[in-house]
């Protein structure tokens, strides 16, 4: 049995070979705009393409912060220190009963956990993302997922609309826990080094529900490495034309000028981190076999090319 061809309207059908020619042979032009991390075209990122995409991207983000200024839309505080710094810590986010309601209703997840391979560390990751979080996990939903603090902090710093960030926020569990010795020499797994998550602004929230001590894998930032200067576009110059990992890793350069600028996220339970991880940012390591860490994540990624 065939499938119906959908009801279109006649100039949808009349323009569609049209548009579907264009798209295969302005392909190029299409990835440019995108999303993508990278380009892998060799000709387009001689030629600058990826500073190219940094500039525009962060234009846009500008002119919209300019708009919402224009507007009177102040920033929140915590919107504020996340668009000037990189990040911002909220302690005490969540009232001490419904706290322990999340850190309950995560419980109820473990079970039902994905794994991704052990590293080279020792270290394991279980994780749980993909489900109806308003139905499946109304408490996680409801004080994180669906956060007025959390969205308005998103957004402000973006400059966009909390009801367009809702539109692409997600969430994951995460349970990470050291289960075994350390190779001798151990080739880290990327999220180890610093690096960037891509080339424009994007958000990510953790919500820690355990004290985290330097033995428990903290996270780290580096302060302000999210501006867009002249040695950031030379570094995504650089990644660009020598692309050997899913996403950029500071090279020595960019090592050498953030030294010292990294803030090591030891933070007490019921602790919101939020980040923009165009930032440098990278995982710790765990201390001995037993060492776990629960945390939830909230992250935002939107279609940097836009206007609003």
């Amino acid at each position: 049995m065939s499938t119906p061809t959908p009801n279109r309207p006649l100039w949808k059908r009349l323009l569609r070979p049209i548009y579907l020619r264009a798209r295969s042979a302005l392909g190029w032009f299409f990835d440019i705009f995108s999303p993508r991390k990278a380009i892998n075209i060799t000709l387009l990122n001689r030629l600058g393409v990826q500073p190219f995409r940094a500039i525009v991207s962060r234009s846009l983000q500008h002119e919209r912060l300019l708009l919402r200024k224009i507007s009177g839309r102040q920033l929140s505080a915590e919107a504020k220190q996340l668009h000037d710094n990189g990040y911002v810590v909220i302690s005490n986010f969540l009232p001490p009963d419904v706290f322990r309601s999340v850190v309950h209703e995560y419980e109820t997840f473990i079970g039902r956990m994905d794994d991704r391979p052990i590293d080279d560390t020792g270290a394991i990751k279980h994780y749980f993302q993909d489900c109806d979080w308003e139905r499946d996990a109304p408490t996680i939903f409801k004080n994180l997922l669906n956060s007025e603090c959390i969205l308005a902090t998103f957004a402000g710093a973006d400059g966009t609309t909390p009801n367009l960030v809702r539109t692409g926020i997600r969430g994951s569990l995460w349970l990470d826990e050291k289960i075994e010795e350390s190779k001798p020499a151990p080739g880290l797994y990327r999220d180890y080094s610093f690096h960037s998550d891509t080339f424009h602004s994007a958000y990510k929230a953790f919500l820690y529900l355990d004290d985290i001590e330097q033995h428990l894998a903290p996270f780290s930032y580096c302060s302000k490495s999210h501006r867009l200067d002249w040695e950031r576009l030379k570094f995504e110059y650089r990644y660009s034309n020598g692309i050997r990992a899913k996403s950029p890793y500071a090279d020595e350069q960019v090592l050498e000028r953030l030294a010292g600028t990294d803030v090591v996220m030891c933070v007490p339970a019921n602790t919101l981190v939020v980040v923009n991880t165009f930032g440098m940012h990278r995982r710790g390591l765990f201390g001995e076999i037993g060492d776990r860490r629960r945390a939830i994540l909230i992250g935002a990624r939107l279609t940097p090319f836009r206007f609003l």
